[in-house]
Parts: structure tokens; sequence; C-alpha cells
């Protein structure tokens, strides 16, 4: 899940149109085009990420994630802060007790449209 959310905006960026579509249903909810920009209700655990990763760029200064060679040293290094135990717990929860089925599947279709093989 975490390295979706941050490799989204790249595979957006560089993606089909069915890549897109695939992100924007798994990342937000109620979708609005206000002239001619897309506007969307984030779901939940994104909004945790993303306070999770303003976090480690806090404490952990920006030098540190630029000097990052790669996503996946990036995405290790955020792992290891210890401000995520109490994030992973957040989405943990949200997801074995208050996900929506639908949000669920679109989460799920997301993750398995960009998974590694």
């Amino acid at each position: 899940m975490f390295e979706f959310a941050l490799l989204a905006k790249q595979w957006f960026e560089n993606g089909d149109s069915i890549d897109k579509k695939v992100i924007l249903k798994a990342i937000g909810v109620n979708p609005i085009l206000l002239d001619q920009k897309l506007d969307y209700q984030p779901r939940f655990i994104f909004l945790k990420i993303k306070d999770g990763v303003k976090k480690a760029i806090d404490e952990n200064g920006r030098r540190d994630l630029e000097k990052s060679p790669s996503n996946q040293t990036k995405l290790k290094n955020f792992v290891k802060s210890s401000l995520w135990c109490t994030i992973w717990d957040d989405v943990r929860t949200y997801l074995t007790s208050s996900i929506d089925p639908k949000e669920k599947s679109s989460l799920m279709i997301a993750f398995s449209h960009f998974k590694k093989e």
C-alpha cells in the first residue's frame, strides 16, 4: 500500500488512461470537475500516509529524502521511522473494520494492477 502511495504520482503522470482511472478510483472519492480541474476527497488511508510522509520529512529532513537513490530506498527509510507505528495501526484498523466493500475493491484492483512482477 505504501509503495502504491509513493509511486502513484509517477504512474499517473506516465501511465495510460486505464492507469489513471485505476489510480483515481483507488485514492479518491466524490470526483468533481470544476473549471477543467479535477477535485476529489482523498481516502482516509492516503490522508494518513500523506501525514506520515510529511512528519517523516520533518523528522529526517528533506536532505535525507533527496539523497535517496531510488523510490525503494525512500520506502525503506520512511518505514523505519517510529512515527509509522501509529499510522500503520490506524490504517490496519480502518482496513479491517471500517472499510466499505466498494472502497476495498477499488484498492485491491489498484494494488494488483500496479503489482511488480
